[in-house]
């Protein structure tokens, strides 16, 4: 288990040239080629991940299945993100899925019987700054599961996700001088769950 600060940025959609241009202007280097990330996100009929993270409830956690579905051997992650008071970590495991028919619960010793309630895509940028790794994520879709099957409708994020990664023990003090932008609490999930009222 290795604990890791994560924090979001505030950076409008029609920034995100100057975002770029302000990583280039600093020497950031490119970690990852880009690509298109895809997590089904699962849950509790009360929806209780989604209204622990609105809230900011600490110690709570959101499960997920994460695919990149441009890849020619596509293989899926069951992924645990957990926040605690000492931090957030990450487990996670190979799984099998079938994307027409997303069948089976997941037993969590937390919330109990979970199923799958929403899948979000998106296009993910990697770079690394300053001791930091940087994810820029937009073109933000999400899907409503109902019933184990994809819905074929979309809804578009009209936000970018601009994420800075680094070890526990890096100062709140310095990622501010670092990155001069606001700190903003944004989850992917929850706007997505919002967006089609479904809690």
């Amino acid at each position: 288990m290795t604990f890791r600060i994560e924090q979001k940025l505030n950076i409008h959609k029609t920034n995100l040239f100057y975002l770029k241009k302000w990583l280039l202007s600093n020497n950031s280097k490119i970690l990852h080629p880009s690509r298109i990330i895809s997590s089904i996100y699962y849950d509790n009929n009360n929806f209780d991940m989604y209204h622990q993270s609105i809230e900011g409830v600490l110690p709570r956690k959101k499960i997920r299945i994460r695919y990149y579905p441009n890849e020619s051997k596509k293989t899926f992650h069951i992924e645990k993100k957990i926040s605690s008071v000492e931090g957030r970590y990450k487990e996670k495991m190979l799984t099998n899925i079938d994307l027409q028919n997303i069948k089976g619960a997941i037993l969590d010793k937390d919330y109990g019987i979970c199923n799958p309630k929403i899948l979000v895509t998106y296009k993910r940028d990697y770079h690394y700054l300053k001791n930091t790794r940087i994810t820029i994520d937009t073109d933000i879709h999400f899907y409503k599961i109902f019933f184990n099957k994809i819905m074929k409708t979309a809804k578009k994020s009209n936000k970018i996700a601009f994420e800075l990664k680094n070890n526990i023990n890096y100062p709140n003090d310095q990622l501010v001088k670092d990155f001069p932008f606001e700190i903003i609490r944004l989850s992917k999930y929850c706007e997505a769950v919002s967006s089609f009222s479904l809690s």
